[in-house]
Parts: C-alpha cells; sequence; structure tokens
C-alpha cells in the first residue's frame, strides 16, 4: 500500500474502533439501566466484549481499541458525579465484582493449560538449536520490550497527574518511576498464546519454519520476566524512593473520614452523597483508584445492608431458572 492508504487504513482501525467502542459502551448502559435481576446485568456485561469484538471483525476495526473504548465508556459512567448515584444496583455491583474476578482467574488458567499443552513438542526440538543463542534471543527480547515500557513509561511522567506527584516527591526521579512502572509490567501467558496461534503447517503441507523456536523463546521470555522481574519488584520500588507504606493508609483514612462525613451532612442522600465525594476525590488526585475502589464496595455494601433491613430484596434476586 502507499503512504496514503496506510495511514487511512491505521486511521480507519485506531479511530473508527474508538468511535464504535464508545458507541457499544453506551449502548450498554443504555441496557443495564433497563436490567432488573444482577444475573442479566451481568450477562449483558458478559456480552459487551464480544459485541465490541463482533464489531472490529465486521468494520476492519482494531480489537483492542474497540474493546478498551467500550470499558472505558461504561465505566466512565457507573458513578453520575454531580448527583453521586450510581447506574446500577448495590447488589449487582457487588455480584459483578464476585463473578469477574472468578472469570479472571478461570480465563488465565484455560491459558496456562493450553499453553502447557503444546509446550512439550516445542521442547522436543530444543536440541535443534545452539542452547545459548536461545536464551540470547530470549534475553535480547525482554531486554528490548523492557527498554520500550521505559521509554513509554518516561513519557507519561511529564504529563499530569503523574508529573505533579513527582514534583511534589523529593528524592524522585521522572527516570527512576519510568523504571518502576516499566518493570512492574511483565510478560503474559498472552505472548505464548500468540505464538501458538501460528499454524503448525503451511498451506501446502510442510511444516511451518522456526514455530517451534518461537514458542520456545516466547516462553522463556515469559518465564524469564515473571521470575527476574516479579522477584526484584519491591527492591526496585525500593530503591527508586517511591515507597511510602503510610501514603495508602492515609489515603483510605481520607477517604473514609470524607465519605463519613458526608453521609451525616445529607442524611436524605446518603450514599450517593459519600459516592459525589469519593469520585471529588479522585478527580482531584487526592486519592488513588485503590482507595476509590475499596470505599466504593464499603458504601455498596452499606447500601445493601440498608436494603436488607427495609425486607427489600433489592434489584439483584437469585439467578433465572430455565
Amino acid at each position: 500500500p502507499t503512504l496514503a492508504e496506510g495511514a487511512l487504513d491505521v486511521g480507519w482501525s485506531l479511530l473508527g474502533g474508538a468511535a464504535a467502542g464508545f458507541a457499544i459502551g453506551r449502548a450498554v448502559l443504555w441496557l443495564r439501566d433497563r436490567a432488573g435481576p444482577a444475573p442479566v446485568e451481568i450477562a449483558v456485561s458478559l456480552a459487551a466484549p464480544y459485541l465490541a469484538g463482533l464489531a472490529s471483525q465486521w468494520l476492519a476495526l482494531s480489537l483492542p481499541v474497540t474493546v478498551i473504548a467500550a470499558a472505558l465508556a461504561v465505566s466512565a459512567a457507573q458513578v453520575d458525579p454531580e448527583t453521586g448515584e450510581a447506574r446500577s444496583s448495590a447488589e449487582s455491583r457487588i455480584a459483578a465484582g464476585a463473578f469477574w474476578e472468578e472469570a479472571s482467574l478461570l480465563a488465565s488458567s484455560v491459558l496456562f493449560f493450553f499453553a502447557g499443552l503444546a509446550l512439550p513438542q516445542a521442547l522436543s526440538g530444543f536440541g535443534l538449536w545452539p542452547l545459548a543463542g536461545v536464551i540470547g534471543s530470549a534475553v535480547a527480547i525482554l531486554v528490548l520490550v523492557v527498554a520500550i515500557q521505559w521509554a513509554g513509561s518516561w513519557l507519561s511522567s511529564h504529563l499530569p497527574p503523574l508529573s505533579r506527584a513527582l514534583d511534589e516527591e523529593p528524592g524522585a526521579t521522572r527516570a527512576a518511576a519510568a523504571g518502576v512502572m516499566a518493570w512492574a509490567s511483565t510478560r503474559s501467558v498472552i505472548g505464548l498464546i500468540a505464538a501458538l496461534s501460528i499454524p503448525a503447517a503451511l498451506p501446502n503441507g510442510e511444516p511451518t519454519p522456526g514455530r517451534d523456536l518461537i514458542l520456545v523463546v516466547a516462553a522463556l521470555v515469559i518465564l524469564g520476566s515473571v521470575i527476574v522481574q516479579g522477584l526484584t519488584l519491591r527492591a526496585a520500588v525500593r530503591r527508586a524512593g517511591l515507597t511510602k507504606p503510610e501514603a495508602a493508609k492515609a489515603e483510605e483514612a481520607q477517604a473514609r473520614e470524607a465519605a463519613t462525613a458526608a453521609r451525616e451532612a445529607a442524611p436524605d442522600e446518603g450514599n450517593d452523597a459519600a459516592r459525589r465525594v469519593l469520585v471529588e476525590l479522585r478527580e482531584r488526585d487526592e486519592i488513588g483508584d485503590e482507595a476509590l475502589r475499596k470505599l466504593l464496595r464499603e458504601t455498596d455494601l452499606r447500601e445493601r445492608v440498608k436494603e436488607a433491613e427495609r425486607g427489600g430484596a433489592g434489584t439483584g434476586g437469585g439467578p433465572p431458572q430455565p
């Protein structure tokens, strides 16, 4: 393709994917607003990434961009920042959180299972290549990936709110922060799954050259990343001067105190007032995502208890019977 054709294709894939993902996200919100029982709402959320996948395939869009844009559109509207009202019921959010934790664990387990089935065949041909060359290739790829991630992280450290946080932190440098962000991003089994997607044979029936080598190198890259980066991450964070064990507790205490004060100041609004304050604290970067998620979950639990005390079953209920 020409340069213009390539630019148009990439632009359509990325910008079109973002637009399609946003539209799918808004459609999912519309459906979830009208879904009653929690299992139905969870089913809608489960179908959302598949809808994004179908749209990206039909329209030749970027699959990751489409899915991520849909997820951002949904997550950004979970709580109304003006009123503090949540888009779904407390029962649905509590049940959905537990469901997706288990779904993520099961998906990861399945990926590792299939990767494990394919590795013995790949390793059977390990003796065909020089051991030093294979290990050296894996090390070089891992170093290259970490270096690219460091460069991207270093650029992001110049953008707010990270830039403001680093400016306020004595002794912290952007290079060290970028190093920690890159070092914390370990390789996942997705790389091995991508290698497994290479056909075992060409259309003419001949084995795909180098497929086993690619599988072995991919496995070594992932294994080396998980072991080396995983075992040294704590030391890297401490050496970078970014660790503040008391900071997380202080954020959580600040958020809990603000939420309690909001409930007491506006008893008619109750948990809506607490959610509104928590979102405001996050938007001002006074608390982080972890504190926000934890306190929002506590708010949902409080709301669910109140529903039970009033004798209502909420909008959750049990799963529909076939």
